[in-house]
């Protein structure tokens, strides 16, 4: 958990199972947990730590037509997530995708491409009622017109 502008960040990642994909070397005694149910964990102990807003970094792809777990799956499956950017998959979106979670609330998934081509902005303000709110996103291709720093 991290505090920034008077808020607490809760931040917490997943990934893909890596069996099959990369030699075990790679990877070693590192096991793949179901997303799902790690991530429910994580946000009830974020939540009950009185995040105010949740962020998930995901490794799991963006959307697959399977049954696989993806960023829209576990949005969808997972109360409490906030926002989830993601990777894998390469998925270059023009906008965050919102997603009705379990609880009623909403998570936007969002992804910035591949290979630091894009980098995304998206910045949150808290409402009177103390809900989050998302209220200004954008994506910035990385090219020589972006000024190093």
């Amino acid at each position: 958990m991290v505090k920034r502008g008077g808020l607490k960040v809760g931040i917490f990642g997943v990934g893909i199972e890596l069996a099959g994909l990369v030699g075990e070397k790679n990877y070693g005694q590192t096991r793949y947990l179901d997303p799902v149910a790690v991530s429910r964990e994580i946000v009830r102990e974020l939540r009950g730590q009185s995040c105010d807003l949740v962020i998930c970094l995901s490794h799991l792809g963006h959307r697959y037509q399977s049954e696989k777990i993806d960023d829209l799956k576990l949005a969808a499956r997972v109360p409490g997530i906030d926002l989830i950017i993601g990777g894998h998959t390469h998925t270059f979106l023009e906008r965050p995708v919102p997603v009705v979670r379990p609880d009623g609330g909403s998570c936007l998934v969002t992804q910035a491409g591949m290979a630091a081509l894009r980098a995304g902005h998206l910045y949150y303000s808290k409402n009177a009622a103390g809900k989050m709110l998302a209220k200004d996103y954008g994506y910035v291709d990385i090219n020589e017109k972006v000024k190093a720093v």
